[in-house]
């Protein structure tokens, strides 16, 4: 059984262009890869979306696709949840007292 399989993987290779039809398969899978991080890009620019679903978008180095103005957006959306999130927590440690 093993033959055929063999033999049928190479009369593919033949059919579609010889043995770079084999880079075919990790091409797709790295196509599908970068358009499920363009979606989850874009649906965090639309929502409002947690500060680690940011991070785990920015942590892609290099993204695999350049999408420049989206991910500048992004990387300011978490600089900013950060400063944000610090001050709260800089209030939380040192509350300021109203006196009256």
């Amino acid at each position: 059984m093993g033959d055929l399989e063999a033999l049928a993987a190479e009369a593919e290779q033949f059919v579609w262009g010889g043995h770079e039809a084999a880079e075919v398969p990790a091409l797709a899978a790295r196509l599908a890869e970068a358009r499920a991080w363009v979606s989850s890009l874009n649906s965090a620019l639309k929502n409002k979306p947690a500060l680690e679903t940011l991070e785990a978008l920015l942590a892609w180095d290099p993204p695999p696709i350049n999408h420049t103005g989206q991910r500048v957006q992004c990387v300011s959306f978490a600089s900013r949840c950060r400063r944000l999130i610090g001050a709260a927590l800089d209030y939380q440690m040192h509350p300021v007292r109203l006196r009256g």
